[in-house]
């Protein structure tokens, strides 16, 4: 009976686990310019290997982000942003950029996920 009964709680732990659907959790970071034709530029700059952070730094227009290299400070879920940035940051793995400037309502965005719990 107790072998029963442990393996039963084994089985409820491993389904416990396994069914976790809290949505995924991203840190991110941006730059934000005011037209397409300047995140264009910002997104040619780190392309060609410019660090994101120097160019977050020099060209968004992002008075909370800018000064931290365009990171966002806390872990959000995707859902948390606009829906075109948050669609952006879905389709993003560790690491990428966005391979073309996002519109939202704030402005002209370049992407970055930088870590996805």
């Amino acid at each position: 009976m107790k072998i029963l009964s442990f393996l039963l709680s084994l089985f409820i732990l491993a389904s416990c686990a396994s069914t976790d659907t809290r949505p995924k959790q991203y840190l991110v970071s941006h730059i934000m310019c005011t037209t397409e034709q300047e995140a264009n530029q910002a997104l040619l700059r780190v392309q060609a290997a410019e660090p994101f952070e120097d160019v977050a730094k020099a060209m968004s227009t992002d008075p909370g982000t800018k000064n931290k290299g365009g990171r966002i400070a806390q872990w959000s879920a995707a859902d948390a942003f606009s829906a075109n940035f948050a669609n952006e940051v879905k389709q993003l793995n560790i690491g990428q950029i966005s391979a073309k400037p996002v519109k939202t309502e704030f402005g002209w965005h370049i992407v970055r996920v930088d870590a996805i719990q």
